[in-house]
């Protein structure tokens, strides 16, 4: 069960006894461990690209109307949402239920 930006906003707004029953204590593990994933997947991809030779990530949002301001602030940050490996990277996921992703770039995009 994947949790897009909006149904992370609308989860926001639920009666705090929500969190108490069993189906929000499962949404919010479910929540956790996707998020943990993410992080864990992001991270390897920031360790590895330099070692594999690539100059620069692309922070990807999800593309679609879901994708929530937050993301894509980030989409359209650095340099048009490349990041240079050597420059500090915005942390990745920038919220649970965040889908964006890094991706590497061997070339010089700007070329």
């Amino acid at each position: 069960m994947s949790t897009t930006c909006l149904e992370y906003r609308a989860a926001q707004k639920k009666p705090p006894d929500y969190w108490k029953t069993s189906k929000g204590v499962t949404r919010r593990i479910d929540s956790l461990a996707q998020n943990f994933n993410y992080r864990v997947i992001n991270n390897a991809v920031k360790v590895v690209a330099p070692t594999a030779g690539a100059k620069w990530l692309r922070w990807r949002d999800f593309g679609d109307a879901q994708v929530c301001s937050r993301c894509l602030a980030y989409a359209s940050g650095g340099r048009n949402g490349y990041y240079k490996i050597t420059w500090f990277t915005p942390e990745m996921p920038v919220h649970l239920g965040c889908r964006c992703q890094w991706e590497i770039v061997f070339g010089d995009p700007f070329t």
